[in-house]
């Protein structure tokens, strides 16, 4: 049932204009890092995905990609 809701969410945002296909889970830095805390773990994605670094990557990779057409 969890992964019909997932599905569903993304469609709706996706619909929206939201790039929503690469997906990041509290579980990715549970499984690969020292980290049991959902919390803690949450806040630590919280963290790479709204760093000034993590932004300028993406549209430098952005700008690239269009450059490249």
């Amino acid at each position: 049932m969890q992964i019909i809701q997932t599905e569903n969410a993304k469609d709706i945002l996706r619909d929206a204009g939201y790039y929503v296909d690469n997906l990041w889970h509290i579980n990715d830095i549970i499984n690969g890092f020292k980290c049991t805390d959902d919390v803690q773990a949450y806040k630590i994605l919280d963290k790479v995905m709204t760093s000034e670094q993590t932004a300028v990557h993406i549209f430098e990779q952005i700008g690239l990609i269009i450059e490249a057409k």
